[in-house]
């Protein structure tokens, strides 16, 4: 048949192609299977004359056209998820309703790699299918004996990424070189929207499905029969854990027992962030190809998201013990997260203040004063963060409803609590940063400038955020009683600091004046 031939026998692929469909919808409902949707169609002719041209078949082959283009009818069945793709290839649907040309049929996986094009990403399980002969003995189906039909699977974020491409990359009309490296580039932004956006959205939606379908099941969306088996010594692969807390995660919400929530939370994080593996974690499957697995790093930020969220909740001693503990940790990312966790727990959050005033701020102050000499020296940093956020004038908080976000900010009032915990912190700040200085510390110098400069935050206050002349002046005094007692402390310590400390760290000039201006 050649491409004259076929203009006259579209009609008849297209009903064709209107009888695979109609019969893989029945057999389809039959299984249970769960599908988007199920087009089909009769190759466009002119479609065809350009493929035809295109691939530059010989002038026999131009005769016979139905041995080399599969999919003169078609069909596309369009599943929601990968995973209802695989369980209906196991149902074996097609084998069961068609003769499949073995040979001609494939499975496309995608080819990611450097200098990949949109194309390359490309997935789809194609079969080569025609109907059996106790069909085409049939007379409504007689007229379509040896005709052969494509059948393509695809996932529904595979079939509108391929049909998109398809439109912008296959066969474009550009001629001149300018022209075609802008497609390149275009080309480009197409495969980083696989990379950035569509695996990582197929993988969460898979997630969903998983999730939805243990809560239909009846099951716990989280088996804490995991945490259990870790404490047991069983070795579990980061990819498993961290959708383990993911859904953990999403679920806390809808927890009714707080209290339940919250030691079982920090409890899960802490055996979490104890069995996370630094070594490299199992490849991740996807529809356009492998991800990397999730890293070490990774599972114990998720750990730190969790119980941020619970911070006021969990016992303080045990929360700021795992701070210090993970405060080691010499990667960047969760040295990141670390820093905002402390930060977050000791910053003066105006909503707390109103139920608890300043007592949830003391007991974290006698954490740190419970820390022996070796403690103090080993985690000074998280020691500096803390104290430099209790030594802030400022209260800050957010309060949203449906259609705004607002932040809040203001004054601490210059109470003998408040004057307290700065009062301690300064003291804390001074007695780490001398036994620093007496330890034999490999990093000495950069402890002592992490500690100096939290020192610094006790010499200065945000006039803007003072309520009223009062409050503002209250305020200059006691950071003017704090500035003179660190001077006094640099002072005394300057003989014995060494060079290079010397040089790293700027006077207390330069920090904010304390010149006292009266609001206006």
């Amino acid at each position: 048949m050649n491409l004259e031939e076929y203009r006259h026998q579209i009609g008849l692929y297209h009903e064709f192609s209107i009888t695979i469909r109609e019969i893989l919808s029945k057999a389809i409902n039959l299984s249970g299977a769960k599908i988007h949707h199920i087009s089909c169609r009769a190759k466009d002719h002119e479609s065809l004359k350009n493929k035809v041209q295109k691939e530059k078949y010989c002038e026999s082959d131009q005769n016979k056209i139905e041995d080399f283009i599969t999919d003169l009818a078609g069909c596309r069945i369009v599943f929601y998820h990968d995973s209802d793709i695989n369980r209906f290839r196991n149902l074996g649907i097609i084998e069961a309703n068609f003769d499949i040309d073995r040979k001609r049929s494939v499975e496309r996986l995608p080819k990611r790699g450097e200098g990949s094009k949109a194309e390359d990403y490309y997935k789809g399980v194609h079969y080569i299918v025609r109907l059996k002969e106790n069909r085409t003995n049939l007379i409504e189906y007689s007229k379509f004996k040896n005709l052969w039909c494509e059948i393509q699977i695809h996932s529904a974020l595979n079939n509108i990424f391929s049909q998109i491409s398809h439109d912008i990359t296959y066969k474009p009309n550009i001629g001149d070189k300018i022209g075609q490296d802008r497609l390149k580039s275009i080309d480009r932004m197409l495969c980083d929207i696989i990379d950035k956006h569509l695996m990582p959205a197929q993988l969460a939606f898979e997630k969903v499905k998983i999730n939805h379908d243990r809560l239909l099941k009846g099951k716990d969306l989280v088996d804490s029969n995991m945490i259990d088996e870790a404490k047991r010594g069983k070795i579990i692969d980061n990819n498993e854990l961290y959708a383990f807390l993911e859904r953990y995660k999403a679920i806390m919400p809808d927890y009714n027992d707080a209290e339940e929530l919250v030691n079982e939370a920090f409890e899960i994080c802490k055996v979490s962030m104890g069995v996370a593996r630094t070594d490299e974690s199992p490849t991740i499957i996807t529809n356009w190809g492998n991800i990397r697995g999730k890293s070490y790093d990774e599972v114990v930020s998720l750990c730190l998201e969790i119980l941020d969220i619970l911070r006021y909740r969990i016992r303080i001693e045990d929360y700021i013990s795992l701070l210090l503990k993970y405060s080691l940790v010499q990667t960047k990312e969760i040295q990141d997260k670390i820093k905002k966790n402390l930060e977050n727990i000791s910053e003066y959050k105006i909503g707390i203040l109103k139920k608890a005033g300043l007592s949830f701020h003391a007991l974290i102050i006698e954490e740190l004063d419970k820390l022996n000499t070796e403690s103090k020296i080993k985690y000074s940093y998280a020691i500096s963060v803390i104290c430099r956020n209790l030594l802030s004038c400022e209260t800050r908080d957010e309060s949203s409803n449906y259609e705004s976000f607002t932040f809040h900010r203001g004054s601490i009032n210059a109470s003998d609590g408040f004057k307290k915990a700065r009062s301690d912190a300064v003291k804390i700040l001074k007695e780490t940063y001398d036994l620093i200085q007496k330890s034999s510390a490999n990093d000495k110098i950069k402890k002592c400038l992490e500690i100096l400069e939290a020192l610094e935050r006790a010499c200065w206050q945000d006039s803007q955020s003072a309520q009223n002349d009062n409050q503002y002046y209250e305020l200059f005094n006691l950071v003017l009683e704090n500035a003179k007692e660190v001077t006094k402390f640099y002072i005394s310590r300057i003989p014995n600091r060494e060079y290079k400390l010397t040089q790293c760290h700027a006077p207390i000039s330069r920090t904010n004046p304390l010149h006292p201006q009266p609001l206006s």
